[in-house]
């Protein structure tokens, strides 16, 4: 058993030069979903604890790219169509499968980070570990948000750190080659990032989340992205504070810190963009809940509320370690 197990075991580590790890992700299992994946999760969470050259695992992490998608696909067939809350079966998958995403986008961050403090490494390979991350911090967004979980805590944090950090190193407007549908910078995955959590993904029914982030990602472009108001008059902004845990929001002018790390998203020639498409729907008398360029009539009016519209109070479904001034016994209180 001995001899039979070795040769198994040394599968559950990537190994550390690039050539080896190129054999090493030709002999995955493609054809077993799960030994593939079982395989990377542990080769993953071996190598973020590994001491290695940023250059080394940026350059492992891409070999990696291929063999990883073609085992999320896998598990995300498991999480669409599904009766909510999730079954055990169903939320063991979702953990596993944030997890698995969460350890690819820490190899990518790490890298970053290495290249930062030790002062390796290029600013193309810098770019790309830092777009990398994101990407992947996103998708485990976008996962969240279509099994209605909440979101792991710092994780706003760290996307909105990243985003900074690629601004403070000049890479957030490069092009990167590969790169997510509608999002050839850094900055504009970040727009898209932001763009999502502002239209209220937890409201939002069952697998329309992703046909909307398809939609926003044919119309990334429609949004900018500036470190203050521009000159028209408005009462209300869409802001990203970049010290925050949480994602932008919708906030009064009269709010707006004057901070460096505060960001304004323009979102009015989108908003006019989905407008519009409401309009020629309703003129081609196009029924509400029917798909027309992956948006439905119904769901754009919901859209455009919730980016348009600000609340007296912020709801939120899930529970907050946050304190509330209260007044018990009001009778005692107004007779003093």
């Amino acid at each position: 058993m001995a001899t039979a197990d070795a040769p198994l075991s040394n599968y559950r580590f990537i190994p550390h030069s690039e050539s080896k790890a190129r054999e090493w992700v030709a002999a995955l299992p493609l054809a077993d979903p799960g030994e593939t994946t079982r395989r990377l999760f542990h080769g993953l969470v071996d190598l973020n604890r590994r001491a290695l050259a940023p250059q080394m695992r940026l350059a492992i992490s891409e070999l990696l790219c291929a063999p990883l998608e073609v085992s999320l696909e896998n598990l995300r067939r498991h999480l669409s169509a599904r009766a909510f809350p999730l079954t055990q079966k169903s939320q063991k998958i979702f953990e596993l499968t944030q997890s698995l995403m969460l350890e690819f986008a820490g190899s990518y961050q790490v890298a970053a980070l290495d290249m930062l403090t030790k002062k390796e490494g290029n600013k193309k390979q810098l770019q790309l570990a830092l777009y990398r991350t994101l990407d992947y911090m996103g998708k485990v967004l976008l996962l969240t948000y279509s099994v209605y979980i909440r979101t792991r805590e710092t994780l706003w944090h760290d996307i909105h750190h990243l985003y900074l950090l690629a601004v403070e190193n000049g890479v957030d407007q490069l092009k990167v080659r590969e790169c997510a549908p509608g999002a050839p910078t850094i900055e504009a995955r970040y727009i898209q990032i932001n763009t999502l959590a502002l239209a209220k993904p937890y409201s939002l029914r069952q697998g329309e989340v992703n046909r909307l982030m398809q939609y926003f990602s044919q119309h990334t472009h429609l949004v900018t992205l500036d470190q203050e108001v521009d000159g028209e008059v408005c009462n209300y902004v869409h802001a990203a504070l970049l010290n925050s845990d949480e994602p932008a929001l919708l906030m009064p002018v009269s709010d707006l810190p004057h901070s460096p790390t505060v960001r304004v998203l323009n979102m009015n020639q989108l908003i006019a963009s989905i407008d519009a498409h409401i309009r020629k729907l309703e003129d081609n008398g196009v029924p509400a809940m029917i798909l027309h360029e992956g948006l439905s009539r119904n769901l754009a009016k919901r859209v455009i509320y919730h980016l348009t519209q600000m609340r007296n109070r912020s709801f939120n479904r899930f529970h907050k370690n946050e304190k509330i001034g209260m007044v018990t016994r009001m009778n005692d209180v107004l007779t003093v």
